[in-house]
């Protein structure tokens, strides 16, 4: 990810330098008799079937100030230099060739002759370099380097004059449950989109208008709408839809509030946890077994603590995740935090997309902060950042004064729970440990002192247990009235990457997996007993068998 600095040295070496037809028909020239060119269906993809012409070629001049280029013509350079920089043998003849084409172009002029020459050199030797970087990210290199760097191609997000794509609710205000924002996706600005909301038996459909955001990193086309919900009452069925008359609405989506009264033994509040959960085929087990218990009625909210689609830089994957996912996240409320591949662009996707949907932090802090709270019964929820733009672990002095000054304002003791999230670790069995412990070295006294009772991260591909642990010290082997904080590390699933083996070294990590996974969590408090109670699963979604549990219980 980081090799990606060079990935401007190369557009501009090969703009420079001219145009496809021009390098393609020297290095065919040079090729040894009967040599096979080097192309691979593999590394190019085909065009974006979502592109027509009119917005994939744009002016190179505009954004560089070199010589027009189209998107074609990009796509074919920044393809063929990736095949080269895969043969040694190639790259090495297609380096004597660029020389060769140097001197040639600039036979008039020795300065610019030598310093073609002298970018060749210097390509020689970050070409691979840059391309090595690039093999385990999920992008179509040349159409995402084109968008992202020379900026002669779009990706839109959906179909002109499409319907409304992309649709999630989430809960916009950290207490009043009572509102909840929906957030949708079209090509182009559809004036008067709203939402629009009834229940059985409602005399009239209540609505409300969007208000409309959208990013042009990555060569992302569309426009992101979002609108609230408001008043609706506790237990209650709704119906919703999304759009306008003039250019087309939703499918009906009906969702359900919570009860007045939730998490008691007779209604416990049920919530997934996922992380690591990607566009690609490898999530469809934990899709299929999520929307399973988001149909059967089981589902209260989600929590996505990070890696949320992994799009990386290519925005077409953002768009086929939120359609992947829509069929459970359009019913019940879908909570994010950001995770290590949304840093494109300092988050701008990210914010524009899920972000700016979420509830604001209270109290008050940094208009770009990705961290808020959420109080749902009497169980609270604290969902912290964890990340920087450069792609470290961090827990800012800023954000952590904020999660102090926010605790200080709730009664533990009558709520007596709290469940803290976020993407990266403070303890992990396999990702060596130095980069929790820069965590640990942050927060986890604040976690301590606090009482976190239950901590969610992900990060890394499995699923990791832990007894109570302060300054890696067991502090018991149970969770009946735990000393310390629980964390639990599920980002098991399921991304192109795949999965991370497990193994304890430490008496701390009773268990772990490597299957594909998401967490199941139920909250209740026994007012009579005075007993909070957390039962904890761990679902392996191949299966659907449970394959891990254990049950939190503390007196309050």
């Amino acid at each position: 990810m980081r090799r990606c600095q060079w990935c401007g040295v190369v557009l501009l070496l090969f703009t420079f330098l001219g145009t496809t037809t021009f390098v393609e028909a020297s290095l065919k020239r040079q090729l040894l008799p009967g040599a096979a060119p080097f192309h691979s269906a593999r590394r190019v993809a085909p065009p974006h079937p979502r592109l027509p012409s009119e917005v994939q070629e744009a002016s190179l001049a505009a954004a560089m100030g070199t010589p027009s280029m189209s998107c074609g013509e990009c796509r074919s350079i920044v393809g063929t230099v990736y095949n080269v920089s895969e043969n040694p043998a190639v790259f090495n003849l297609t380096v004597d060739v660029l020389l060769d084409i140097c001197k040639a172009k600039f036979s008039n002029d020795t300065q610019k002759a030598s310093l073609c020459e002298d970018i060749v050199k210097l390509g020689t030797g970050i070409f691979p370099l840059i391309f090595g970087g690039l093999e385990s990210l999920a992008w179509d290199i040349p159409l995402t380097f084109c968008a992202d760097i020379v900026k002669v191609c779009s990706e839109p997000c959906c179909e002109p004059m499409g319907l409304p794509e992309e649709i999630y609710i989430n809960f916009n205000d950290p207490k009043d449950l009572s509102q909840i924002r929906v957030t949708w996706i079209t090509l182009n600005q559809t004036q008067g989109a709203m939402v629009q909301w009834w229940h059985k038996g409602q005399a009239h459909v209540s609505s409300a208008l969007e208000a409309t955001r959208t990013y042009t990193a990555g060569g992302w086309i569309g426009v992101i709408h979002s609108a609230v919900m408001t008043k609706l009452a506790p237990d209650t069925a709704y119906t919703y839809r999304v759009g306008c008359d003039r250019f087309g609405w939703s499918e009906n989506i009906t969702f359900s509030t919570l009860p007045e009264v939730i998490g008691v033994p007779t209604r416990p509040l049920r919530v997934l946890q996922i992380a690591d959960m990607g566009y690609a085929a490898f999530s469809n087990d934990t899709v299929a077994r999520m929307a399973s218990y988001v149909a059967d009625g089981k589902v209260d909210f989600i929590i996505h603590n990070g890696d949320v689609s992994y799009a990386d830089a290519d925005m077409q994957h953002w768009d086929l995740f939120m359609n992947k996912v829509q069929p459970f996240t359009s019913v019940v409320p879908y909570m994010t935090t950001p995770g290590n591949h949304e840093l494109y662009w300092n988050f701008t996707a990210y914010q524009a997309r899920l972000g700016m949907s979420m509830p604001k932090p209270v109290p008050a802090t940094g208009s770009a902060a990705m961290y808020y709270t959420l109080t749902v019964g009497k169980f609270e929820f604290v969902f912290l950042d964890s990340e920087t733009w450069i792609d470290t672990g961090n827990l800012d002095p800023m954000q952590l004064d904020w999660y102090q000054r926010y605790l200080d304002t709730v009664n533990r003791t009558d709520h007596p729970i709290l469940t803290v999230t976020q993407h990266r670790p403070m303890y992990c069995q396999t990702c060596g440990d130095v980069l929790s412990k820069i965590l640990r070295d942050q927060a986890e006294t604040l976690f301590y002192q606090t009482k976190v009772d239950l901590h969610l991260s992900g990060h890394m591909h499995n699923y990791q247990r832990m007894f109570p642990v302060y300054n890696e010290t067991l502090m018991g082997t149970n969770y009946t009235n735990p000393k310390a904080p629980v964390y639990i590390l599920n980002g098991a699933a399921g991304n192109r990457e795949g999965q991370d083996n497990w193994r304890s070294t430490k008496p701390y990590f009773p268990f772990g997996s490597s299957a594909y996974g998401m967490s199941y969590i139920e909250y209740s408090l026994d007012e009579v007993s005075r007993v909070a109670t957390v039962d904890f699963q761990f679902i392996d979604t191949t299966t659907g068998e449970v394959a891990d549990a254990f049950t939190l219980l503390k007196d309050y």
